[in-house]
């Protein structure tokens, strides 16, 4: 049986076609109960003057979206979608957070050099009719349920040729440079996940910690404030203006730690999706060598019987015939599986290339934004305990110590 034909050879959409940028509104809530779900719309603009689109969609087109795309573009690194969650999906920062990652899910779509062209990313954008688009769901899903079910009934043979399980003669085909290259990158993402998974995991817990803290100091402005209000004269004047800097204090941290979540630990955890797709991109080019090794193998046994056969000159001429035949359908399979193979390492070293391009750039920015961050809310900090400072320590009438 041979491989289902691949989009690696599919025909891209026109240029004339394209979407040349797709925004997302805020989420609406839709229905009530355990029912209710969050639309978004989508807002495109065409290349060639085609008029602009709007579509609207959930979470959960999104997340078939990604699977079409990665169905469709193997070896591709899919720009990853923000994390599921089962409680709160309705919190207002929440579908706000939500919004913005599927943003850059559909930016990063349409600046791929690949996926921008997609026929299931346009359709996607551009097909408004909710019953339309349901179809073209339901017809992908069909497409992707027939690969799994070819999956299914290659999937094992395909591990016991590679692992020379229940007489299998596992054949091994030559290293080549890019199997070494791809399992250098596959070591090289196995060092930094941990790292970047602990940079998200620090990050949040520092904000957590600030937003803590921040709870901490509006108690303690009410404490101050209280206390004021029990003195008089200037103690009180003093105790009341120390509440009030706590408060402004505390609200200075709530904001900080708002922005700390955009600038630095949301994207620390996009970092992280980023990677596991890298990941998942790397393990279908795996897929695609084990299904190689088991066409290969498969050919490999044919070729014998072939060669016990014409040896014997049993006379069976028919037999001989078929078995030959049955031998060029497996030269023909390896060969198409090889091809597979190329397509897929030729499109996952321009990715791989993308990839660390990207990882690169959004480091920087995101270092850049939280320093930049970090050294905005110092200041700010520090302004308000020197003006609080230079009241207590310059006062602007003679202090009252009747209830010191």
């Amino acid at each position: 049986m041979s491989v289902p034909v691949s989009s690696l050879s599919s025909a891209p959409v026109p240029a004339s076609r394209l979407v040349t940028s797709a925004t997302v509104g805020d989420a609406v809530k839709q229905g009530e109960g355990i029912k209710a779900y969050a639309t978004y719309k989508i807002t495109c603009t065409r290349a060639g003057g085609l008029s602009p689109t709007e579509v609207f969609r959930r979470y959960s087109d999104f997340c078939w979206l990604h699977d079409a795309l990665q169905y469709r573009f193997q070896g591709a690194i899919i720009p990853p979608l923000p994390e599921k969650k089962l409680t709160g999906t309705f919190e207002t920062e929440f579908l706000k957070n939500r919004a913005r990652y599927l943003q850059k899910f559909l930016d990063r779509c349409l600046d791929h050099p690949d996926l921008k062209a997609s026929k299931v990313l346009l359709r996607f954008l551009t097909v408004s009719d909710p019953g339309e688009f349901q179809e073209i769901k339901g017809a992908e899903k069909v497409s992707q349920g027939a690969l799994l079910k070819w999956l299914t009934q290659t999937g094992a043979r395909a591990y016991k040729s590679v692992a020379g399980f229940a007489g299998f003669s596992s054949t091994s085909l030559p290293t080549t440079q890019d199997d070494e290259v791809f399992e250098d990158i596959k070591q090289y993402v196995a060092m930094i996940e941990p790292h970047i998974q602990n940079t998200a995991k620090f990050a949040e817990s520092i904000m957590s910690d600030r937003k803590e803290m921040a709870g901490c100091h509006f108690d303690l402005a009410m404490a101050f404030t209280a206390l004021g209000e029990t003195e008089t004269g200037s103690i009180g004047n003093d105790l009341n203006s120390f509440g009030k800097t706590i408060d402004q204090l505390a609200q200075l941290g709530q904001e900080h730690a708002h922005d700390e979540r955009h600038v630095f630990v949301e994207p620390m955890k996009d970092m992280a999706r980023n990677l596991k797709e890298l990941k998942n991109a790397l393990k279908r080019r795996t897929e695609a060598y084990h299904m190689l090794l088991s066409a290969h193998d498969e050919y490999t046994k044919s070729g014998k019987t072939l060669q016990k056969l014409t040896v014997s000159n049993s006379g069976k001429v028919g037999k001989l015939e078929a078995t030959r035949a049955e031998h060029k359908q497996h030269e023909n399979i390896v060969e198409e599986r090889r091809s597979n193979l190329a397509a897929i390492d030729a499109r996952l070293q321009k990715e791989i290339a993308r990839f660390q391009k990207q990882k690169l750039d959004d480091f920087t920015d995101s270092m850049l934004e939280y320093a930049t961050s970090q050294a905005q809310y110092y200041s700010k900090e520090e302004k308000l305990w020197s003006a609080v400072s230079d009241e207590l320590d310059h006062p602007s009438s003679p202090k009252n110590n009747g209830h010191r």
